[in-house]
């Protein structure tokens, strides 16, 4: 089955700060799409809130799957397609020896994905994108 997963999340900058984050997941079925929204408060910085987000998307993902990932951070799509791989083999250590920053969850990202065939589409245009943004405005 694929699976696509739209994210969006309003939150912009290094500063901790309150913001919403929204996600669709897709499934693409033989009578057609079938798509769940789901909303939440989020409480972080930008990087940290499209993880957390990114995180609690993957949470509704429960049988392996073809999935493609949806959001406008090029800092995700590297994190999950590059950075991610060599911190699982190394701990979540950093070159340096030291634990990497959330990397309670970024163990469960790594957790997550690991069933699924994952493509990573960091700042490709979707159907859902001005949706996403102005029902972020009003979650």
């Amino acid at each position: 089955m694929t699976v696509n997963i739209y994210i969006h999340q309003t939150i912009k900058g290094p500063k901790r700060q309150e913001g919403v984050g929204i996600y669709i997941l897709e499934a693409i079925t033989p009578q057609g799409p079938v798509t769940k929204t789901f909303r939440e408060k989020v409480e972080a910085s930008e990087n940290e809130a499209w993880m957390r987000v990114l995180g609690s998307a993957l949470k509704h993902m429960t049988l392996p799957s073809d999935l493609n990932l949806f959001f406008d951070s090029q800092w995700l799509g590297a994190a999950v397609e590059s950075w991610l791989p060599r911190w699982r083999e190394n701990d979540y250590l950093s070159a340096k020896g030291i634990k990497i920053k959330n990397s309670e969850i970024w163990q469960e990202i790594g957790t997550a994905l690991e069933q699924h065939n994952v493509t990573v589409k960091a700042g490709v245009a979707h159907e859902y994108k001005n949706w996403l943004i102005n029902n972020a405005k009003t979650a």
